[in-house]
């Protein structure tokens, strides 16, 4: 984070540096190369450093000059304050907090990240979990051949008991043995709670969520997603 910070401050040095020659230097031609080149790496590595404010929780200015050089000496000041918070967090973590797992999001299954991930860069947590729900669904859907979707697909395709031509999505195993009903159980159960309490949720809920409630929830779609791919088709005989 701090690398990323010490980065884009260095664009903005140089963006400042640029932008300040004037027409009649006799620089004023290398300048102009420089500004192409400096301008595009600003525009893109601004969203970026704007997220890790968020994360550091720096308060993001209120007014921002449409003025370049402004704007860019605007955030090259914020950026020497989130320099300094960044290796003071990073510091803390390294040696104050005890050491844990970390879940990496584009390692999730391909349906969810892939459906989720445009939308994150944004900060669009909750609509990039909503999204990825309706690709789960697709993906169900798909592989069980059914015309349902969300709640109402799951719940029938991950059902235990079998229906005379009606798909069913069945884990690998025997149907009698109490692990493999419990294993059905729990893909039917959870997928039920993944469309209920999350897309739902998702799609009706106008707060935005919080990073780390947000990657929860995909932890949960990705689960589901996980054991959709090890299940079967089957129907019950006519």
């Amino acid at each position: 984070m701090a690398k990323r910070i010490e980065a884009f401050r260095l664009t903005c040095a140089g963006l400042i540096a640029t932008l300040t020659v004037g027409p009649s230097d006799p620089f004023g031609a290398v300048a102009g190369q420089s500004m192409r080149m400096l301008a595009p790496r600003y525009r893109g590595e601004l969203p970026t450093f704007l997220r890790i404010l968020r994360a550091l929780d720096i308060a993001l200015p209120s007014n921002v000059p449409s003025n370049l050089r402004n704007q860019a000496l605007l955030y090259q000041k914020i950026a020497e304050e989130a320099l300094g918070v960044a290796r003071d967090a990073e510091l803390v973590k390294r040696n104050l907090s005890p050491d844990a797992p970390t879940v990496a999001a584009d390692r999730f299954h391909p349906h969810i990240w892939s459906a989720a991930g445009p939308l994150w860069t944004t900060g669009q947590y909750r609509v990039a979990v909503g999204v990825a729900a309706t690709s789960l669904s697709a993906h169900i859907a798909q592989k069980a051949s059914s015309h349902l979707a969300d709640r109402a697909l799951v719940q029938e395709v991950f059902a235990q008991k079998l229906a005379a031509g009606r798909p069913r999505l069945h884990l690998p195993g025997d149907p009698n043995s109490e692990g493999w009903r419990s294993r059905q159980d729990g893909l039917h159960l959870t997928a039920q709670g993944a469309f209920a309490g999350i897309r739902n949720v998702a799609a009706h809920s106008s707060e935005e969520w919080s990073e780390q409630y947000a990657l929860e929830m995909l932890c949960v779609l990705s689960v589901v997603a996980r054991w959709t791919d090890e299940t079967e088709l089957v129907r019950g005989a006519s």
